[in-house]
C-alpha cells in the first residue's frame, strides 16, 4: 500500500494506491511571478505552453503545471531534488489526464518511470493533482 499526503491553505488532500507508488499536491492559488518561476522550474515545453496562455489565465494554469510536477516528484520520492525541468507535464494543460514520462525509476527498479497524472476538481481558489505509476503500452 503506498499513500501519500499534502495540504496547502486550508485544504488537504490524501492519496491512496494498491498498484504503485503515488504522489498528490494541493497548492492555494496565489500571486506569485508565474513566468518567473517557470522560468526556473518549468521545462521548455511548459514554459512555452504557459506564454501561450491568455494573461488572464497563466496563474490557474501555472498552479495546473506545478501540482502536477509536484505529484510526480513525490510520486518518485525524490521531491524537487530531482530538476524539475528534466521532464515536461504541459499536455495537462489541454486535458484533465496526460501520461508522463520522466526517464527516473522508482525506488523499486521494477517500476516504470511512466506516470498517469491527473488534475483533480476541488474547491475554488486551488489546484491539485494526482500521479500514480503506468505502464504504458507500446506498438
Amino acid at each position: 500500500m503506498w499513500f501519500n499526503l499534502s495540504h496547502s491553505g486550508d485544504l488537504a488532500a490524501l492519496a491512496i494506491s494498491q498498484t504503485g507508488p503515488v504522489g498528490i499536491d494541493i497548492e492555494a492559488i496565489r500571486p506569485v511571478e508565474a513566468l518567473d518561476l517557470a522560468g526556473r522550474f518549468f521545462a521548455v515545453a511548459e514554459q512555452a505552453a504557459l506564454i501561450a496562455l491568455p494573461e488572464g489565465e497563466r496563474l490557474a494554469g501555472f498552479f495546473r503545471l506545478w501540482t502536477a510536477k509536484e505529484a510526480i516528484v513525490k510520486a518518485i520520492g525524490c521531491g524537487l531534488s530531482r530538476d524539475p525541468r528534466s521532464f515536461d507535464v504541459s499536455a495537462i494543460l489541454d486535458a484533465d489526464v496526460a501520461v508522463v514520462t520522466t526517464g527516473v525509476p522508482t525506488a523499486e527498479p521494477s517500476e516504470p518511470a511512466t506516470w498517469q497524472v491527473r488534475t483533480l476538481a476541488c474547491a475554488p481558489g486551488y489546484a491539485a493533482a494526482v500521479a500514480v505509476s503506468t505502464v504504458v503500452e507500446s506498438g
